[in-house]
């Protein structure tokens, strides 16, 4: 099976995924940036009676919290996340989407974070880029992503250059 088949028919089921960390409306800026480090993830979901509001990502809080002056950092912590959050964020239903499904959302919205519902639309999951990437690799044989080089091989310019 090609790369392109695999994306397009390999349901979202089958990808190691990891629960999705839920918090309040009205929870404070800096408590989520905590409970983000806490968790050691890199997003939140932002819930509303148990629907899902919003999505809190560390892109937002480099782009909402950190680019700010650090003389206007402390009110900007103190603020309820529902005002930074990005509101109805992108997201698939786990049981019916593929890989190729979420490939197509990261790529056309430029999103590295999307959630996952269930059948009644609450947030089971998320997907991130390195989920799709860690199960691409899994395909692989450790003997190809793992090869030393060879002894010997001379490059005439550093890689990127």
């Amino acid at each position: 099976m090609g790369s392109a088949t695999l994306l397009h028919e390999e349901p979202l089921s089958r990808v190691e995924i990891t629960p999705m960390l839920s918090i309040g409306k009205e929870t404070a800026v800096l408590e989520v940036i905590h409970k983000m480090q806490e968790h050691r993830v890199g997003s939140v979901a932002i819930v509303e009676n148990g629907t899902l509001a919003g999505i809190f990502t560390e892109r937002d809080v480099l782009k909402k919290v950190l680019s700010k002056p650090a003389s206007e950092r402390e009110l900007v912590y103190k603020k309820q996340i529902s005002e930074l959050m990005t509101p109805k964020p992108y997201t698939l239903p786990i049981e019916s989407s593929t890989l190729g499904d979420a490939t197509k959302v990261f790529d056309e919205h430029r999103v590295r974070h999307l959630p996952l519902v269930g059948p009644d639309g609450k947030v089971v999951s998320i997907i991130t880029v390195r989920h799709v990437l860690n199960f691409l690799i899994s395909l692989y044989p450790a003997e190809v992503y793992n090869h030393p080089p060879e002894l010997g091989q001379n490059h005439d310019a550093p890689d990127g250059a």
